[in-house]
C-alpha cells in the first residue's frame, strides 16, 4: 500500500490505497480469473459519464418525439431576482455587419431527470419499460461514419436505424417527419470514454456565441446557402433542411462539432485497441 491525498470537510488527509492493479485484486480477494480492479474502473466510468450522457440524450429525443416540453424557469441570484448574462449578438441588416448586446436569462430545468421522465409516462400513461427499445438504440446509435469523398467523414443513417426509429415513433404515436432530426440527436450513440471528467446533469440547451458568429460570417460571405445544403447532407437532415437562417445554421454547425467530437472519441479508442490486436 501507498499514501495518496484525499480532500474532504476542507481538509488534506492521506490514505493508504493499492499501489498496482494485482494489489488492489488482492485486497478484493479476488478469486481465480475475476477482475475486481476493472470492473470497479468500468462501473466507475459508466455512472460518473455514460449514464449521464444517455440521460441526456434520452430526454431530448423523448420531448422531441412526444412534444411533452420539459420546462424551465429562471435561476435566481442571492437577493431572488433573475440572473442574466450578456451576449452580443450579431445583426447583418442590408449587407451591413452591427453588434449589439442583449441581456439572457440564465435558465435551469423546472424538474429533475427523473422527475420529467416520470411526468411523461404518467402523461402517456406508459410504464417506463415502454422507452426501453428506444433506450436501447439511444446508447447503440444510429448513424455510422462513412467516407464522403472529399477527404472528410459524413454521418448516414443506417437501414436498421432508420426501420428502428419509424416502429419506435410510431409506436409513441410521434410525427415521423421528425425521425432524420430525431436521428441526428442520436447520432454515433453514447461512446466509452474513461478519459471524460464526470458529467453534470444537462443544462437548457442554447446556441453557443461562437457557433452564431461562425454563421454570421458564413452567412456575410455570402456561402451561407451551399454550407446549410452540405450540413443538410453530413447530418441527415433532408427532412428539415438546414437554411441560411442564422440560427439553423449556428445549431447545425454546433451539431456538426458535437458529431466530430464523438467520430474522433471512437477513433481515438480503436486506434488503441489496435495496439493489442
Amino acid at each position: 500500500m501507498k499514501k495518496q491525498t484525499f480532500s474532504s470537510l476542507g481538509i488534506d488527509i492521506q490514505f493508504p490505497v493499492p499501489e498496482s492493479v494485482e494489489e488492489f485484486n488482492l485486497n478484493a480477494k479476488a478469486k481465480q480469473g475475476e477482475n475486481p480492479c476493472l470492473n470497479e474502473a468500468i462501473l466507475n466510468v459508466i455512472y460518473r459519464g455514460s449514464l449521464a450522457d444517455y440521460r441526456r440524450a434520452m430526454l431530448d429525443v423523448v420531448e422531441k418525439i412526444t412534444g411533452f416540453k420539459r420546462e424551465t424557469e429562471p435561476v435566481l441570484d442571492s437577493e431572488g431576482k433573475p440572473k442574466t448574462t450578456t451576449e452580443k449578438v450579431t445583426e447583418i441588416v442590408d449587407g451591413v455587419k452591427t453588434e449589439r448586446e442583449v441581456q439572457e436569462p440564465v435558465l435551469k430545468y423546472k424538474d429533475t431527470e427523473n422527475k420529467y421522465f416520470n411526468k411523461l409516462c404518467a402523461n402517456l400513461k406508459v410504464e417506463e419499460s415502454h422507452f426501453q427499445p428506444l433506450a436501447q438504440l439511444v446508447v447503440d446509435g444510429v448513424k455510422v461514419s462513412e467516407d464522403d469523398g472529399k477527404g472528410g467523414r459524413v454521418l448516414k443513417l443506417t437501414n436498421e436505424g432508420r426501420t428502428s426509429l419509424e416502429e419506435i415513433i410510431t409506436s409513441l404515436n410521434g410525427d415521423t417527419d421528425c425521425l432524420d432530426e430525431v436521428a441526428g440527436m442520436i447520432g454515433l450513440g453514447v461512446t466509452f470514454d474513461a478519459s471524460a471528467s464526470p458529467r453534470q446533469p444537462a443544462e437548457p440547451k442554447k446556441t453557443s456565441k461562437v457557433y452564431l458568429e461562425a454563421a454570421d460570417n458564413l452567412i456575410s460571405q455570402g456561402v451561407g446557402a451551399q454550407v446549410a445544403a452540405r450540413l443538410t447532407e453530413i447530418l441527415g437532415l433532408q427532412s428539415k433542411p438546414v437554411t441560411a437562417d442564422r440560427e439553423s445554421l449556428a445549431k447545425a454547425i454546433q451539431l456538426n462539432e458535437a458529431r466530430k467530437r464523438a467520430e474522433a472519441q471512437k477513433q481515438i479508442a480503436a486506434s488503441y485497441a489496435g495496439l493489442v490486436s
